[in-house]
């Protein structure tokens, strides 16, 4: 514990963390899910997107840009063979 702490103040990790990954079972993605799927961040996912780096994905109305698993699986299949 940090010194000088409150230890009333503190939270437990997973209290404040975001999920840490897409749901099990889930077909489509969102760029939250893909970024902690590769390791990195959602504006990284905005970046590869941009500069067409990232596995193909759909624009769903309403909900914005979504990837398949399916579809993820295979480009990271393909870029690790």
């Amino acid at each position: 514990m940090a010194s000088g702490g409150n230890s009333s103040n503190l939270r437990l990790e997973s209290e404040n963390s975001p999920p840490a990954g897409p749901a099990p079972g889930s077909l489509l993605l969102t760029a939250r899910d893909l970024a902690a799927l590769l390791g990195t961040t959602p504006r990284q996912i905005a970046n590869m997107v941009a500069r067409g780096q990232a596995p193909a994905s759909i624009k769903i109305p309403g909900l914005g840009r979504r990837w398949r698993r399916d579809v993820v699986e295979h480009w990271l299949a393909v870029i690790f063979a």
